[in-house]
């Protein structure tokens, strides 16, 4: 009697983390290595509200704050246990837990 191998697992999606800004102005985010890079994927976030997070494959991301210039402030390094980046109430500080 033969039994069918069971299919692989496919590679389970990354929980998204949330990013969170006390920011009392509209921000702008960059979910890339490289802020500058065409394919960096931008998102604003309105003042005391949060929005997804994406994560590569392996969990990871790093995320970029821009100033009101669209030049990039300030990143912060998101690794797979951490669940929340933290936009300051300064608008200018990042904090990944």
């Amino acid at each position: 009697e033969t039994t069918a191998e069971p299919a692989p697992e496919p590679a389970k999606p990354r929980k998204p983390f949330e990013v969170y800004s006390a920011c009392g102005d509209v921000v702008t985010v960059v979910f890339a290595e490289d802020p500058k890079a065409p394919n960096a994927g931008q998102r604003t976030i309105a003042p005391s509200s949060s929005i997804e997070g994406p994560r590569n494959p392996d969990g990871n991301q790093t995320v970029w704050l821009l100033d009101s210039r669209g030049e990039p402030l300030i990143k912060v390094n998101v690794t797979r246990g951490m669940k929340r980046v933290e936009i300051g109430r300064s608008c200018r500080t990042l904090d990944a837990r």
